[in-house]
């Protein structure tokens, strides 16, 4: 420090701050720079070399291209984050290589293995890794709820759209429209992978294997949605009308914003609608994506016309509309191909309990999940 007070860093560093070191510092010093420089301080340990130097000296290590590198604690944060992806990710690839997603233990049993009696063939809940209290005050009510053990909800990995994830064939698969500009809404289209993710959880559970349990329905929550203590006595007779309908819904909607449609039926408190046409324009009727019934046999159809719907023009990008408004649209769309209902009114079997968006808290903030629940 006494020695920085003594040699200011004068003009040259202002002109050429990656290649100037203060007038004064010993030979061995600059070599010292000048190695951290040429490694681009890759390692923690480098990296506190160079926030040593900078304290000495004021000499600011930069890149070839002369951006600020990373400081210590940041690279430290950064290597974590793209751990955590990783992480993330692999958990992904396994969930898609074998019928079970990871539960609250590490490995689950099959989904469908403890559900005799229950009108759904399987139970899937999307949660993030970072969210994991989340899951747990899930399972903790639902569980009890609908009367089957914790370890038959199954856990569907969230989606962290990181960089590495949207590069990947897994993500650019599932939405081909995804566009390098819509990843300031690394939220939105986390989202819209996790749901899809799910999807394909369905078509590959347990209980939705052969050509009989085509006809099945599996379960899919939002981890912040909450159920009535006789949802399950009203999921069964929802069941129940759907395999009995001249024409299956591919899709039931359990709570929607602005139910909208022609009434097919009536379970208790539920009435059920037949989702028609709409204009896509304003708010759409229909909306929200945090519990809904999938039929087996469409869930992998369903996947491949997501990715072939098209707004102006363009394949959709993940980010406009969002995923529960896509949903409608493909609906609304593919009339004479495709059958929605929906519940109404809204939550009248369960509630949303969502106290803040972690959609829009990343889309906000771009910052990672890892950085939001600190």
């Amino acid at each position: 420090a006494r020695h920085a007070a003594r040699s200011p860093a004068g003009p040259c560093a202002a002109r050429e701050p990656c290649l100037c070191m203060a007038p004064g510092a010993s030979s061995a010093h600059g070599a010292m720079k000048a190695a951290a420089l040429r490694l681009h301080l890759a390692l923690p340990l480098l990296a506190a070399l160079a926030a040593a130097l900078e304290t000495r000296s004021g000499w600011a290590p930069h890149h070839r291209l002369r951006a600020p590198l990373p400081s210590y604690y940041a690279a430290l944060r950064h290597r974590r984050a793209a751990e955590q992806e990783r992480s993330a990710e692999a958990t992904r690839r396994r969930a898609l290589a074998i019928p079970a997603v990871a539960a609250p233990a590490e490995k689950a049993p099959l989904a469908g293995d403890h559900l005799a009696g229950f009108p759904a063939a399987a139970v899937f809940v999307i949660n993030l890794d970072e969210h994991s209290y989340g899951f747990r005050g899930f399972l903790a009510h639902t569980s009890r709820s609908l009367g089957i053990p914790s370890s038959a909800i199954v856990r569907s990995p969230g989606v962290v759209a990181g960089d590495r994830t949207l590069d990947g064939r897994w993500a650019q698969s599932l939405i081909p429209g995804m566009t390098f500009a819509r990843r300031g809404h690394r939220g939105a289209l986390g989202l819209g992978l996790a749901h899809l993710s799910a999807w394909q959880h369905v078509a590959a559970a347990k209980g939705c294997q052969g050509d009989a349990a085509k006809s099945s329905y599996a379960l899919v929550f939002e981890d912040d949605e909450r159920v009535d203590d006789d949802f399950a006595k009203q999921l069964g007779g929802i069941i129940a009308l759907a395999k009995n309908a001249s024409r299956p819904p591919d899709f039931v909607n359990l709570n929607v914003l602005r139910p909208t449609g022609t009434p097919v039926g009536k379970v208790g408190r539920a009435h059920l609608l037949k989702v028609g046409k709409h204009k896509e324009v304003g708010r759409r009727p229909n909306v929200w994506g945090s519990v809904y019934l999938m039929r087996c046999g469409s869930a992998e159809k369903l996947i491949d016309e997501v990715k072939h719907m098209r707004y102006y023009g363009a394949l959709w990008d993940g980010v406009n509309p969002l995923m529960d408004v896509l949903i409608q649209d493909l609906f609304s769309r593919q009339q004479d191909k495709l059958t929605e209902w929906v519940v109404s009114p809204s939550q009248a079997i369960s509630y949303h309990s969502e106290a803040t968006s972690i959609r829009q808290a990343i889309d906000k903030t771009n910052k990672p999940p890892s950085q939001l629940f600190r």
